[in-house]
């Protein structure tokens, strides 16, 4: 497979001829931002291992493309899972993965950052960084090759998957993803080793690095995490002698991002509707519920800020149906 350039518009349009719903992976939505132009200085592939209509029903993708997209000389750029008729397809003609907005493959991406939702998703991340001309495993990845982020609801059990990734963010994103962004491009600018780029990845509050950590198992049960000598971790421990990473956490979500111009799919999403998150964690604080514990503290937005984002957002998308979202 070629991975050192986009991919022709001719060949995905014979490529998609006979697959089915077609219109998941054209692209040119109302709504979603393509740049091009020497000015651009970063791209970000903001990837989801699923199928488009369920990637494009998640709020956290939205709130980041539109955060990196607000930038001048960034852009971010969604690639989602091919179906399994088309993925055949494409790797039968050596067609590699490619983003929605500019086609082109992963390998051509500063940073790729996955959100992790659920398990089952996982080998299809695997093959979502092989299709795209990522090394699969971190150890194995150059200077010029993307630093592999994951964040969301897998980053705060990342060991699993550990071996393919380069950082993990946990906690929320709004902030930190401007964090990570700069610190990449910044070290970049510089001609800094992939080595200082993890080092630097690794002083933003949030970020886990597992490169910087030796992790020994008693079969399937982890019994020791230690920061390496050099590492940034070393000087941050917790009571018991293990190093601390500290969740990112919005406080004001009055103040945080939140997008108005959503993009509106070509085809119909799992959630076909304008979306409002009023609350962020949950009172309940049910000690079996993941979502409740690794969300807290409980946050909600104004009635009036709601009203605005909801007005705002349905005016720019017309919708008929708003969604306001929260864990009970």
């Amino acid at each position: 497979m070629e991975f050192d350039k986009p991919i022709d518009d001719l060949v995905i349009n014979r490529l998609l001829e006979g697959v089915d719903k077609p219109a998941r992976y054209i692209g040119g939505e109302v709504n979603s931002v393509q740049k091009e132009g020497d000015h651009i200085r970063r791209r970000i592939a903001l990837c989801f291992p699923d199928v488009y209509e369920v990637a494009e029903s998640h709020i956290g993708l939205k709130i980041l493309y539109d955060i990196i997209n607000k930038k001048e000389d960034m852009v971010a750029e969604r690639v989602y899972a091919l179906w399994p008729d088309l993925e055949k397809k494409a790797r039968e003609q050596d067609i590699p993965i490619w983003s929605l907005e500019s086609r082109r493959p992963l390998k051509l991406f500063d940073m790729v950052g996955f959100t992790l939702q659920y398990e089952l998703s996982y080998p299809t991340l695997i093959g979502m960084l092989e299709h795209g001309g990522v090394p699969v495993r971190a150890v194995n990845r150059d200077v010029d090759d993307p630093y592999v982020i994951g964040g969301g609801a897998g980053a705060f059990n990342p060991e699993p998957i550990a071996p393919f990734f380069d950082a993990f963010l946990l906690g929320d994103g709004e902030e930190a993803i401007e964090d990570i962004v700069d610190t990449i491009d910044a070290a970049k600018t510089r001609n800094a080793t992939r080595q200082e780029v993890l080092a630097e990845l690794a002083r933003i509050p949030g970020m886990y690095v597992p490169s910087h950590f030796e992790i020994e198992y008693d079969g399937l049960h982890i019994t020791k995490i230690e920061a390496l000598e050099d590492s940034v971790y070393r000087n941050t421990r917790a009571k018991h002698g293990t190093p601390r990473i500290t969740r990112r956490t919005v406080i004001d979500l009055d103040a945080a991002h939140y997008p108005t111009r959503p993009i509106i799919p070509n085809i119909k999403p799992v959630h076909e509707r304008a979306s409002i998150e009023i609350q962020r964690g949950c009172s309940q604080a049910c000690r079996f519920c993941q979502a409740g514990m690794i969300t807290r503290p409980t946050r909600q937005r104004k009635p009036e800020t709601v009203l605005k984002l909801a007005e705002e957002q349905i005016n720019n998308c017309g919708a008929d149906e708003l969604g306001l979202l929260s864990l009970s």
